[in-house]
Formats: C-alpha cells, structure tokens, sequence
C-alpha cells in the first residue's frame, strides 16, 4: 500500500479559523479526517504533519526521503513566499512531491518558490485541492508501475 506524506506548512494549522471569508471554514482537525477518509477509500496511508517552522518542514522531507515515502502533498503555506530552503530540499529528495493551495494564487498575486520544485500544483479548488494530489501521486506510482 503506497504511503504518503501531507505536510502542512506555515498557518495552515489555524484553517477555518484564519481568514476563513479566504480560506473557508473547514478547520485543520476536519480536513485531517477528510484526508484520512479519502485515503482509506483510494487505498493508500496518509502521514499529516503540520509545522510553522521551515527547518521542521525540510526535517520531515529528508525522513520522508529516508524512509523511502512514496509521494508528499505540500501545502507550504507561508513558506511559499520566500522558502528556498525547503524548495532547494524538495528539489534534491527523491520523494515525488505536488503543491497544493486552497485558494488561486493567480487572482491574489501569489508567487510560489517552492513550486519550483514540485511536480505539479493544484491550486484554487479549495478543500479538493488535496484530493486532486493525492490522485495525481497515485497515478504517478501506477505510471512508474507500467514502464
């Protein structure tokens, strides 16, 4: 069964309750559960670990790294601005890693330093966001799988 990591970076811990007009109401605990759901109905582990220390969040990569985690779902949060540590990690682990954001980073002006390094990014779909990542890891594996 693959297992993936959901790394939750700079105030996502405080969603539903941080701006939630921007980011909605669905606190961090119920899109734990939702996470959690969705992976035991696709088939696949879900690790979460949220951090607002960037040292912590590049940490947690190279242990994702190192126990040869199969996929990682990175909502970098306010690392997204200025982050180039944890891109410059992304970048040199070998752990297939896509970005999510809740909202459309495109109409806010958003700019991203660690999708850089990312496979790919799902942005602007809210709490689907995650679930589309998740899908596209899955999918990857099983391309990986076939050739």
């Amino acid at each position: 069964m693959p297992k993936f990591l959901l790394l939750q970076g700079g105030n996502m811990n405080f969603l539903g309750i941080r701006e939630p007009e921007v980011y909605g109401r669905t606190t961090a605990p119920e899109l734990d559960e939702m996470v959690r759901a969705y992976a035991a109905e696709k088939g696949f582990e879900v690790e979460i670990y949220y951090t607002n220390i960037e040292g912590e969040a590049i940490d947690k990569m190279f242990d994702a790294h190192n126990r040869k985690l199969d996929g990682c779902v990175i909502n970098p949060g306010g690392f997204c601005y200025a982050g180039y540590a944890l891109r410059d990690c992304i970048r040199g682990i070998k752990v297939p890693t896509v970005e999510v954001h809740m909202t459309n980073h495109y109409t806010r002006q958003i700019f991203s330093v660690t999708a850089q390094a990312t496979k790919g990014v799902f942005m602007g779909m809210g709490i689907q966001t995650y679930m589309r990542a998740f899908d596209s890891l899955v999918a990857l594996l099983e391309e990986q799988k076939s050739a």
